[in-house]
Formats: structure tokens, sequence, C-alpha cells
């Protein structure tokens, strides 16, 4: 069963249409529900009652077993264990892994996860027929992440029915617009892992779309959720230090500390508690108790509110609807600082797993089942033509990956050059546009030059510092031992 049998029969109860919310630290799916007409988000948690599931694997090699997200994250070591966490961020690497006598790629194990994730609809309808899969993925994600992440898909059985990834601005702005209240202007407040994004969008319809142009977009890169974690994490540790006069942990205890801080971060961050809160660490001999005041609590949470405070105020006077999503606006003291700042913004809401509905709703669109202009996004602040320099005869080699942020780091490429005794030693930049390559500018490398060298090793990188300005950076790095670098490490700007 694939997509293409909508062409021939109408949608029913055994045939799903879902849309995938892909992150880094969890993962979550909805489905089409042809009785509400609308896409509906179902627990992929096993049996923990919860919208989305971490997106974490572990191996046992003791029953040469695979088990995936909440049991992976709180399964009691063994010994032998091997655990997969942050597969998302490592997607695009080409990564390999050791396996008993076995080398398995990330990629196969993200296919042991979708597998697990996308079946888990059999518990909704035992014969359950996945007939389409929309993927959101971050704006900000690779072409070679995409690529691994479509192999995965294709891995675990769903080449049929794999559609594709939308940007999961995209997936946002199509649930938004399946709302009756909306407005000409929606602020996107994503407080997810790694950062805190805010993405201020502006609509017009354009024939048979609809334009969102993204008029300004911020981010704070340490404010994300992965940071108040680590360091509730220290904390709970530094309690169980403190009882048990210990001056470190052994490798059994740092993975119940792991497993504890796990269970234990919702106490803490996602429920209102006037007279503080009570942990019980039962995994050690004796078990103890340890009290934690309301004033405790909050001057933990403090440096971090004060954090978002300051994110938010940019945004404060903007005439918009505003939508809060990502794991971050769950934590009770991030929903209540949103609030503060931003008045009742609950006209649209904090919205869970609405990137896994958007998604869900764009596969129903391009298969015809609902109706509804296609969203397109303008975003001023991604690199739309690449930067980079001719090798050889006519092969050019881009030095940024086109649709990335002007923000982002570029990765440095090396190359070699071989001085044939050229008086011109100048090196050629290209952009590459749609009509084709456009020289734009043509550098000096006339430093480089040193008595009887002729071959010399580069390091090249791309540095944007606006989304209209840029530089490019060139330093000989030499041959190890074998041939000293002459120091030359210039920048040129880049017209």
């Amino acid at each position: 069963m694939n997509r293409l049998d909508f062409k021939d029969g109408a949608l029913t109860e055994e045939k799903f249409i879902i849309g995938v919310d892909l992150g880094n630290s969890r993962a979550a799916v909805a489905y089409y529900d042809i009785n509400t007409k609308k896409p509906t988000v179902f627990d992929v948690s096993g049996g923990y009652s919860k919208a989305s599931v971490p997106v974490a694997v572990e191996y046992i090699p003791e029953n040469d077993e695979w088990i995936f997200g909440e049991y992976a994250v709180l399964n009691r070591p063994v010994g032998g264990e091997v655990i997969f966490e942050d597969i998302i961020e490592n997607m695009g690497e080409g990564k390999l892994y050791q396996i008993g006598s076995k080398t398995v790629s990330l990629c196969y194990v993200l296919s042991l996860f979708l597998k697990e994730l996308i079946g888990s609809v059999k518990n909704i309808n035992p014969k359950a027929q996945i007939c389409a899969v929309y993927v959101s993925a971050p704006p900000y994600m690779t072409q070679k992440a995409k690529d691994e992440i479509k192999k995965a898909f294709f891995m675990a059985g769903y080449e049929n029915s794999f559609m594709g990834f939308a940007d999961e601005r995209e997936c946002v702005i199509s649930q938004y617009f399946e709302s009756e209240h909306r407005q000409n202007r929606l602020l996107l407040l994503d407080y997810g892992e790694r950062s805190i994004r805010g993405n201020l969008f502006s609509f017009k319809e354009e024939n048979d779309k609809i334009i969102a142009e993204c008029d300004l977009s911020l981010f704070d890169k340490k404010g994300g959720t992965r940071e108040i974690y680590a360091k509730l994490a220290n904390l709970f540790e530094s309690y169980y230090i403190e009882n048990n006069e210990k001056s470190f942990l052994t490798e059994y205890e740092k993975k119940e500390m792991s497993i504890f801080a796990y269970e234990h971060n919702d106490l803490f961050l996602n429920r209102y508690n006037k007279s503080g809160i009570k942990l019980y660490y039962n995994f050690c001999c004796p078990p103890f108790k340890k009290v934690v005041s309301k004033a405790e609590m909050d001057s933990f949470v403090k440096p971090f509110e004060l954090r978002l405070k300051r994110f938010l105020k940019t945004f404060q006077n903007e005439d918009c609807d505003i939508l809060a999503f990502g794991g971050g606006f769950e934590q009770l003291w991030a929903k209540s600082a949103a609030r503060e700042t931003l008045g009742d913004y609950n006209a649209v809401g904090a919205a869970a797993c609405i990137i896994a509905c958007g998604a869900c709703i764009i596969a129903c669109r391009e298969l015809g089942i609902v109706k509804g202009l296609k969203i397109e996004i303008y975003d001023k602040q991604q690199i739309k033509e690449e930067i980079g320099i001719i090798v050889g005869e006519d092969k050019f080699i881009s030095l940024c990956e086109k649709n990335t942020f002007w923000w982002q780091e570029q990765k440095k490429k090396y190359f070699i050059i071989d001085d044939s005794g050229d008086e011109d030693y100048r090196l050629e930049i290209f952009k590459n546009t749609k009509s084709g390559l456009v020289r734009v500018s043509v550098l000096n490398l006339d430093g480089l030059r040193k008595n009887g060298k002729k071959t010399v090793r580069l390091a090249m990188q791309i540095i944007y510092e606006s989304c209209e300005k840029a530089k490019i950076q060139i330093k000989d790095i030499g041959f190890g031992e074998i041939e000293k670098s002459t120091g030359f490490d210039k920048s040129f700007a880049i017209p």
C-alpha cells in the first residue's frame, strides 16, 4: 500500500496519513483522523502517556536486543550496552559504530527507531497501513543530513510512503491556518533543545499559495533546554554527593543519576509547588530523602527566566498572533515568563506537537484530501546563492551550503594548490546563481610564495557577518613536519 492508492480509493480507517516531528531530543507523530477531519497526536511513549518520545536507541549485547524511546533512557545498566543519543544532530556525518562483531551506521540505527516509532500506529488499528509520511526538518538542517534521514526511512520499509521534508516553520504555519483565529502577522517562538528562536512572519496571498515572509529572525544559541537540563542534573548529583560524602561517582552511579534526573525534571520544572518538593534517592543503600525548598527551586530557575524574558522583550510591541512551541514552553516557569512578557499569548497559544500536526496537514493537502493553499516561506536570513571556487577545469566547489542560515558556522574546506610557476598567484571566487556561475572577486595570494615551495595546502572558510556580508578566511596549514606553513593567514571581504 502506498500514497498512490488515494487516487483510486477513498481514505479509510485502515489507511493512515501521518506527520512526523523528528527532533534531536524527542519525536512525535500525528495521524489524520477521518472522523474529526483533523490531525490527531497519539501516544508513542510506550505507555507513559506522553505525546512525544525521546529519540534514543540502546543496544543490549547480552540479549542481542534493541530498545527505543523511554525504555532506552530508563533502562538500568547491566554492562556492555551501547546508547545512541543526539542521533538527528549527527545525521549527515556518515558515522559508523562497532556493535560486537558488526559495524552499523547511525543511519541504520535511526531506521530501527523509525520502524518502532511509526509502527506504533498499529496500536490504534492492527490493520493500519502507512500510506503517506511527511517529516518536519529544522530550517538549518543540511542536505546531507536530509539525505541520510531519507535513507533511514527507506531502510525502515517506508520507501513507498515517504513523501518528503517540510520546514518545521511551514508545518506550524500550515496548522495555524487551519484555525479560525488568524492575523496577517505571526510570531513563532521555539524554545528547543539547542536554542531559543523567534521568527516573525507576515503573510500575503499570491496566486495559489501563501507567501510567508520572515521579517525578523532572532536566536539565542546558548539558551536552549539542553543547558537547563544539564545544570539540573548537576544539582541532583550535588545532593547525592553531599548526602553520601563522596568525591566522585562510579559508572553505575552515573547511569543511575542520569535516569534519576530524567525522571525528576518534570517535578522540578513543570509543576507549581508552594512548599517545595521531596526527592527520593531510592537507588542507593541506604536510600535517602532530599527536601528542596520553593526558594531554592526559584533561585535555580531565575537565571533562565531572566534570559528568556530578555529575549522575548524584543517582540513585546509587535502586533501579531503568537505561537509558542518546543519542549521549553512545556515548563511551567517558561509559560509564566512568556505571559508576563508578552501578555495573554494564548489567543493562539502554546501548542504541543503542533509540528507533527502541521506535517500531517501538508501531507493531506498534497494528496488532495484537505483543501488549503501551499505555504511558501521566504527567509532573508538564509543563504540563497552558494559561494565557491573552480577546481580543475570546470568543477565548482561550494564553500557554503545553500539554505543554511548566515549565522550557522560553515565548514572549513581543504585544498592543495600546485604552483606551476605562474606569475599570478590569484584565486577567483564565484557565486552560483540560477543563471550560472558569476565571478565576484579575485583574491591576491602572493603572500603564499616561498622559495623552492611548489605546493601549498590551504584551509578555506566562508564566514558570514550578516545575511548580506561575508568574508573568506584563507590559511596555509602546511604539511605537518614535512612542510611548515608559511604563516599566511588572511581574511578577504566578499563583495
